[in-house]
């Protein structure tokens, strides 16, 4: 994904809790998205949320089982 690429994410995830909210999984989009975020937020902490359908718990996602993943700063 490319950096303008993450303006589409970046404007979902106005009014929510997340930075950025509903990107492809792939390790070069995490990646860059940590970067991103770190970058913008002077250093602090990332915490990703995995997206997807829940087919180990219906409580939360696995990363093995997401298809995308949001963004949120941590405290």
């Amino acid at each position: 994904m490319k950096m303008n690429q993450y303006l589409i994410p970046l404007v979902k995830a106005s009014g929510y809790a997340s930075i950025l909210k509903g990107i492809p999984l792939n390790d070069e989009n995490l990646a860059s998205a940590k970067w991103l975020v770190k970058a913008f937020h002077k250093g602090k902490p990332v915490r990703i949320r995995w997206r997807g359908k829940r087919l180990h718990n219906q409580s939360h996602t696995l990363r093995s089982e997401a298809t995308h993943f949001d963004v949120y700063l941590r405290g």
